[in-house]
């Protein structure tokens, strides 16, 4: 695979987990990332009974930088209306994930609310596979698409945070309303196929 490692390194060194307070990392049980393959990552939701259907996993090291501008946050939710276009839920680059379950369960205004360029849904598709397969569904006439980050280092923040924001957008659903979402895994994949060398030199960026 060829590819800038250093100037990637640059960018990872940008990566950091949502929340409001330093202690979460302790407290959650957050820990260094390792590679990961697509059995390893469907081991661990099938201990936590969450299904895999939704999941997507980034092709490869460039991918990880193009999908959402070098900001690798986990984790953390991408929303995007009915047109594809991307919506911020913050009000402000300070405001912290928590924000995240407010605006799920008013999701029924998405379409009404200001949109962004700085994110492209098409964009991230292009560089991510669905789990099982090479292609990702992408369904028409949803009322939102919704992109939920988070990774297996990222411990007791995936059943408190990105899980639950999937019981959301079901009981979302369950209410009358269409929302695709995705359950996009940020982990490390062994399927990028990097030298051993570029491995441990990507691993020692990420200071957690």
């Amino acid at each position: 695979m060829k590819t800038n490692l250093p100037f990637l390194l640059l960018l990872i060194l940008g990566l950091i987990l949502i929340g409001c307070k330093p202690s979460i990392k302790l407290l959650y049980g957050i820990k260094q990332p390792k590679f990961e393959t697509s059995e390893s990552i469907e081991s661990y939701l099938e201990k936590r009974k969450i299904p895999s259907d939704n999941v997507l996993i980034i092709k490869d090291l460039n991918g990880l930088i193009n999908i959402n501008n070098g900001d690798f946050s986990v984790p953390n939710a991408l929303f995007f209306n009915a047109n594809g276009e991307y919506v911020e839920y913050r009000k402000s680059p300070e405001d912290c994930n928590a924000n995240i379950f407010g605006f799920i369960e008013d999701i029924a205004s998405i379409n009404y609310q200001p949109t962004d360029s700085s994110k492209n849904m098409d964009l991230i598709i292009a560089n991510v596979k669905h789990i099982h397969s090479e292609k990702v569904k992408v369904e028409d006439r949803k009322h939102a698409y919704i992109f939920i980050t988070w990774a297996k280092y990222a411990g007791k923040l995936n059943k408190d945070k990105a899980f639950a924001w999937v019981d959301l957008i079901n009981s979302a659903n369950k209410n009358g309303l269409n929302v695709q979402y995705f359950l996009l895994n940020y982990d490390l994949q062994q399927s990028w196929n990097l030298t051993e060398e570029q491995e441990k030199e990507l691993l020692s960026q990420f200071k957690i």
